[in-house]
């Protein structure tokens, strides 16, 4: 279990680290996009979002390794209260990250292929919706590390009630 622990405290610091990266590339491609129109207003406004909520994540994934929950044998209440909201935040961040995928992969391929050369020629980019299917890919990332976090949580307090129950029988044999 110390093991499974390590791992999955670990890489949920890794699994947001990696979104955080992404959103900060995000929309680099479109840099000076604005006769782009509202492609351009509404990839702002997804990449703000997402970027909000990468913020937040990594800075929970960070608190868990500050907290122990890596290492703790013993789960305190900050250690599951950690757990659950960085869960919970991954489950909003990849709900959120796929929700705006389809709309902007959409509104991307409707674009005038002259003003869209015109635009990744002047970034140095090449005309590609790899974005948006990273995007999803994150998403499902995170949903699994979710997941994991959940599973690390009920197990960690399955554990808990075998030892208090461990600890209850022992004492009442020694009363006896």
């Amino acid at each position: 279990m110390k093991r499974t622990q390590k791992i999955i405290a670990i890489s949920s610091l890794f699994v947001t680290s990696f979104y955080l990266l992404y959103v900060l590339s995000f929309s680099t491609n479109w840099a000076v996009g604005e006769i782009l129109g509202d492609f351009f207003l509404d990839a702002q406004v997804a990449n703000k979002a997402m970027f909000q909520s990468a913020i937040r994540m990594i800075a929970l994934a960070g608190l868990l390794l500050i907290f122990g929950t890596h290492t703790n044998r013993r789960f305190f209440i900050s250690n599951y209260l950690l757990s659950a909201v960085l869960a919970g935040y991954l489950v909003f961040a990849g709900i959120q990250t796929y929700g705006f995928m389809g709309p902007l992969k959409a509104s991307y391929l409707e674009l005038n292929d002259m003003m869209l050369e015109l635009i990744t020629a002047i970034n140095y980019g090449k005309i590609s919706t790899f974005v948006f299917d990273l995007g999803v890919i994150m998403s499902v990332i995170m949903i699994i590390q979710a997941i994991l976090l959940v599973f690390l949580i009920s197990m960690k307090a399955k554990q808990e009630l075998l030892r208090a129950k461990t600890k209850r029988t022992i004492s009442e044999g020694v009363s006896l």
